[in-house]
């Protein structure tokens, strides 16, 4: 996002996007009192309705975002290191997909360091799982060497950016790269 509308674009949608998970995850866990289970599986429908979206024929963002809001409602110290971690390898590597990759495995990795219930485990495997899954394509370019780095322009950007930002497909961070 930020490679096509700038910085301040990219921190608004990364709000927004993040928002599409923690809000809903609050609600169901705290306004409606949910079990963290159900809490859990409102955050994953929350995830999958961001990554493949009926609104754009199924084509969305990656959910890094959006898992993340999740990550911080149901689980704020994993969101925190993890995040931590992300920001750092963004900084180092200057690989988003890198730092998002490494980012899922903490996540994953303090559920079950910190000895969280199966239901917990298995919300956060699957949301981790998700995500990867969309990061297939940023993995298969990191392989052939060719994945952009942040702040790197792409190749066309400017085009087709209203399409990249607006309606509902607002929250596609990094779909073209």
């Amino acid at each position: 996002m930020s490679r096509a509308l700038g910085r301040g674009w990219a921190v608004f949608v990364f709000t927004v996007d993040a928002a599409k998970g923690a809000v809903p995850v609050a609600i169901s866990r705290f306004g409606l009192d949910l079990a963290w289970g159900a809490a859990g599986l409102v955050g994953l429908a929350s995830v999958l309705g961001h990554t493949w979206p009926v609104t754009t024929g199924f084509k969305g963002g990656r959910g890094v975002a959006t898992g993340g809001g999740v990550l911080v409602v149901l689980q704020p110290l994993v969101a925190v290191v993890a995040g931590a971690v992300w920001a750092i390898l963004a900084k180092v590597t200057r690989k988003a997909s890198v730092a998002s990759l490494v980012a899922l495995a903490v996540a994953v990795s303090g559920v079950l360091l910190l000895g969280r219930s199966w239901s917990e485990r298995v919300v956060v495997a699957t949301i981790a799982a998700v995500v990867a899954l969309r990061h297939a394509p940023n993995i298969k370019r990191l392989l052939a060497g060719e994945e952009l780095s942040l702040g790197d322009a792409a190749e066309g950007a400017g085009r087709d950016v209203a399409v990249e930002a607006g309606g509902a497909g607002l929250g596609r961070e990094e779909e073209g790269r």
